[in-house]
């Protein structure tokens, strides 16, 4: 079985395992990213470099309540890289790249997730 891109054991732990809590968060998690992952990729085309600092650093918290570990990972390292002077601006972009795929399989996943947990015969997380 393929490892989900998500691990939702911070959430679940936050919300005492309540099903409605966990899809509130799902839902307020793919509304922010989406909206930070275009931030992102537009900052990184304007070449805007503390725009994408900025943008990493808040989408590294998401991230990681969210257990999505690759994007926690590659917003640190775009953070640190966007703020360094000798900064490799194609490497910086291919990795925004790379966030805004992972971020589409995670949403995508969620949102089965949270189909999941809709379904009236749910039962358990």
């Amino acid at each position: 079985m393929k490892e989900k891109a998500f691990d939702l054991s911070t959430i679940i732990g936050i919300t005492g395992g309540k099903t409605d809590r966990i899809i509130s968060y799902i839902d307020l998690y793919i509304e922010l990213a989406s909206k930070e992952v275009t931030e992102l990729l537009l900052s990184a085309k304007e070449e805007n470099w503390d725009g994408v600092e900025r943008t990493a650093h808040k989408m590294k918290a998401g991230a990681a309540y969210m257990g999505i570990s690759e994007i926690k990972g590659l917003t640190s390292a775009i953070e640190e890289q966007a703020a360094a002077e000798g900064r490799d601006k194609e490497s910086l972009k291919a990795q925004i790249e790379l966030v805004e795929d992972i971020f589409k399989v995670a949403r995508a996943e969620l949102l089965e997730e949270k189909k999941r947990l809709e379904a009236p015969d749910n039962l358990t997380l």
